[in-house]
């Protein structure tokens, strides 16, 4: 009696198997350095693409001209999944480049005080300031030989090296650190309170309870609650408020605790940029009160004897160097 019903249902999977004959989908997986789109141009070209019957694919064939038309890859992998084409691509190894040190730099700043040279050219001396990044040991050996003929000037000759060696400098540190001459403290009372509201875009309505803190001394904790519904977002929130009151007081610090607490301060600072070798020469401290702001401050300097060699690198072999400090 339903003729109409059964010739639906009966056009409905006609459709989905012909549907399915095709290839709607395709997923290219594993090319972090091949781009998509070289992939895709690829496929387009040998007549892959979406819309295309799936037993007009050769995946096989598929495979080899992917791996042979484009650079990088070390094996291809193509497989048919229901409507999707998937593409799976391993790509090679890049073996990192060999290193090449081509100078000994300067790491920081610094008063040179020695200099070991190992391999290479020594291109300061005992007693120069240098600047962080200046050469210290260069990476060339030049040699002057005699000439054979009478009167002629000598010859020089070079090659490069990988330079070798240490050199100590006297370097500075220097920081300041400020504390303050009263301590605060916080007791919570138990007292709090607690207010209600909707906020709908911009616009918030109080519902319930203050709508500032009824006490002088406090702390906001604030509670948001949003309304969704799968992916429905609506616009509004409601926001909980818990006020919790506090008493403080302000004691007073001795100048000279807290001209201590400054200084562990100061030495903390210094002592997260020494180096581990680093050894500590001389030590200066300066004081500093500062009564009508309520602080005293301790400036800290530490003189320390150090290597700070470190190497430079050829230019796309290891990079630049980081310098320290």
């Amino acid at each position: 009696r339903r003729k109409g019903l059964l010739v639906g249902i009966v056009l409905f999977c006609l459709i989905q198997y012909l549907l399915s004959q095709f290839v709607w989908q395709i997923n290219v997986q594993g090319n972090e350095g091949a781009d998509t789109g070289k992939v895709t141009a690829l496929l387009e070209n040998s007549g892959v693409r979406r819309g295309v019957l799936k037993k007009d694919i050769d995946l096989s064939g598929l495979e080899k001209k992917l791996l042979f038309g484009l650079e990088g890859l070390q094996w291809v992998g193509v497989s048919l999944d229901g409507v999707c084409l998937n593409i799976q691509v391993v790509e090679q190894q890049v073996e990192p480049p060999v290193e090449t040190i081509t100078d000994l730099i300067a790491a920081k700043d610094g008063l040179v005080t020695d200099i070991l040279v190992l391999a290479g050219e020594a291109a300061v001396d005992v007693g120069e300031t240098v600047q962080k990044g200046q050469v210290l040991i260069s990476g060339k050996m030049t040699v002057q030989e005699e000439s054979e003929e009478e009167g002629a000037e000598p010859l020089e000759k070079s090659w490069d090296v990988q330079p070798k060696g240490k050199v100590e400098a006297l370097v500075w540190y220097e920081s300041y650190a400020e504390a303050p001459l009263h301590k605060v403290l916080k007791k919570e009372t138990g007292l709090y309170s607690r207010s209600f509201s909707l906020r709908i875009k911009e616009r918030e309505y109080f519902l319930w309870g203050f709508k500032k803190s009824p006490y002088r001394n406090y702390e906001l904790e604030k509670i948001k609650r949003v309304f969704a519904w799968r992916n429905l977002c609506p616009p509004v929130e409601l926001l909980h408020y818990n006020y919790r009151e506090y008493e403080v007081d302000i004691q007073p610090v001795s100048p000279h605790e807290a001209l201590q607490q400054a200084k562990n301060e100061a030495y903390k600072k210094v002592n997260a940029q020494l180096a581990p070798e680093a050894v500590i020469k001389k030590r200066t401290v300066s004081e500093y009160y500062f009564y009508e702001l309520g602080t005293v401050g301790c400036r800290a300097m530490f003189e320390t004897l150090e290597d700070i060699v470190i190497p430079q690198f050829s230019s796309g072999s290891g990079g630049n160097p980081i310098l320290d400090g």
